[in-house]
């Protein structure tokens, strides 16, 4: 499973965000890591209208984005770490 099918799954537990992948270009630091063998993929902020003048990021987004970051730290813990409190 890659990185991105595994945050997919991951989304599916315990948040009612539903993931939209979509190719997206930039030159950040995640890109250089992705090409030099660890995976590093922008996974959202909730934002719309990357990069222009009409950018912005709903209260609701971001707090969507919170809970599913939550969710993996505690999934990725309960994996490698198991009995560990978060």
């Amino acid at each position: 499973m890659n990185i991105v099918d595994r945050f997919i799954s991951y989304t599916k537990i315990n948040t009612t965000f539903t993931p939209h992948p979509i190719p997206m270009r930039g030159g950040d630091d995640g890109t250089v890591l992705s090409q030099k063998g660890l995976p590093c993929p922008n996974l959202f902020t909730g934002a719309h209208n990357f990069h222009s003048i009409y950018e912005y990021l709903p209260v609701k987004s971001l707090h969507a984005a919170s809970e599913v970051v939550k969710t993996i730290v505690e999934l990725t813990v309960a994996r490698f770490a198991p009995g560990a409190d978060i």
